[in-house]
């Protein structure tokens, strides 16, 4: 397990994730919302993709960058604000409340430690701990669902329950929901012969 520490004093753990938190997590989804994994896996991809931005696509170490220069508060694939009671810390409390609930005589993993006064830096953690963090806080909102979540009204969800703004960004969304069914969208050819050309040797 390699360790570090960031500029939040927080921990950093790399290895250390267990893919049966992950897989629970994902069950408990499903199961809540009424989502395939595979339906609930293509949302959290949607939402990385928009907040990552064009220069940082689906980067889990992403960092904001504010017009005019510098960096933001936000980090990761969800750009979750740093600092205290911001956005990293809240989603890391509702992550540790649901994995209590999971595993409540295992102890927490070591990622999910962090200093309050400092909050959360997600770009320190890799892509399956943030949709871990992405997960939890919805799961402990007090209003937010996913049950009746997709590809079409995303947007809708992500305006209300996860844009730290005033200002309606739907518009912008629809702008990055476009590049991303063109990227992940297959052609007919891929269609025709995905099966095959995946077979295919070079």
């Amino acid at each position: 397990m390699a360790e570090g520490i960031n500029n939040l004093n927080q921990n950093v753990y790399e290895g250390d994730d267990n893919p049966a938190n992950y897989n629970q997590l994902m069950g408990m989804m499903q199961t809540k919302y009424e989502q395939s994994p595979e339906m609930m896996q293509d949302i959290v991809n949607r939402i990385g993709f928009h907040e990552t931005g064009h220069a940082q696509r689906m980067d889990p170490a992403a960092i904001q960058q504010v017009q005019g220069g510098g960096e933001g508060v936000g980090r990761g694939l969800f750009q979750f604000e740093t600092g205290r009671d911001q956005g990293g810390a809240t989603a890391m409390k509702r992550l540790r409340g649901v994995l209590r609930d999971m595993i409540p005589q295992g102890k927490l993993p070591a990622w999910t430690e962090f200093d309050p006064m400092f909050g959360v830096d997600a770009s320190k953690l890799t892509r399956k701990q943030q949709e871990m963090m992405f997960m939890a806080n919805t799961l402990r909102h007090p209003e937010a669902s996913f049950k009746g979540v997709t590809p079409e009204n995303v947007g809708d969800w992500w305006q209300k329950y996860h844009y730290a703004g005033p200002e309606d960004k739907r518009a912008l969304f629809d702008e990055s929901m476009a590049a991303y069914n063109l990227k992940n969208t297959p052609t007919k050819e891929e269609k025709a012969f995905g099966p095959l050309l995946e077979g295919h040797s070079y």
